[in-house]
């Protein structure tokens, strides 16, 4: 069902939501799979990436989600939620602020509280 494109995008994103709520680890590598995945949509893509971060957090040694910081656009991902999702792989493996400051840029859609307008605020230290 993750994998399977012919399913309509509501029910895979339904699918999604159940592996990560019912912390279903042995399917990680499957959300991995349609978070990297140039040809999904992005509301799976983001989806998938988040829902992995909970069932097997990243180490700086092993974060695949990282790549998701390093789009830069391409493939369009108009509200910067797979940069989001991206940058808070690199957050809970432990990268430093420093090396997440290069990923900081304003926002292509100021208006949505996604994913990146809602972790930038965290990357401050008060």
């Amino acid at each position: 069902m993750l994998a399977d494109t012919a399913r309509s995008v509501d029910a895979r994103y339904l699918a999604i939501q159940l592996v990560g709520r019912n912390q279903l680890v042995p399917l990680n590598d499957a959300l991995l799979s349609i978070a990297l995945a140039d040809d999904e949509p992005v509301v799976l893509r983001n989806t998938a990436a988040l829902r992995s971060l909970e069932l097997a957090p990243p180490t700086l040694d092993a974060n695949p989600l990282a790549a998701l910081a390093h789009l830069r656009g391409e493939p369009p991902d108009e509200d910067d939620e797979l940069l989001g999702a991206g940058l808070r792989a690199l957050l809970r493996a432990g990268s430093s602020l420093a090396s997440l400051l290069a990923f900081l840029r304003p926002p292509r859609n100021p208006d949505l509280i996604g994913n990146y307008n809602s972790r930038t605020p965290s990357l401050v230290p008060l």
